[in-house]
């Protein structure tokens, strides 16, 4: 007789490689992908946008 559950007991396993040049990662983004100076960089460029849509 089938479960009366028809959600699957089974939790789904969120952990996953992910291959970024060849090397695998637990992570979803290997930590070299993320650059402090570059998000600064962009942020100034979305300041200045802004500054100019302002206008």
């Amino acid at each position: 007789m089938p479960s009366p559950n028809p959600v699957s007991d089974r939790k789904p396993d969120y952990t996953h490689q992910v291959r970024y040049d060849g090397d695998a990662y637990e992570e979803d983004l290997p930590p070299e992908l993320f650059d402090p100076q570059e998000d600064q960089d962009e942020l100034a460029i979305f300041k200045s946008i802004a500054a100019h849509i302002d206008e």
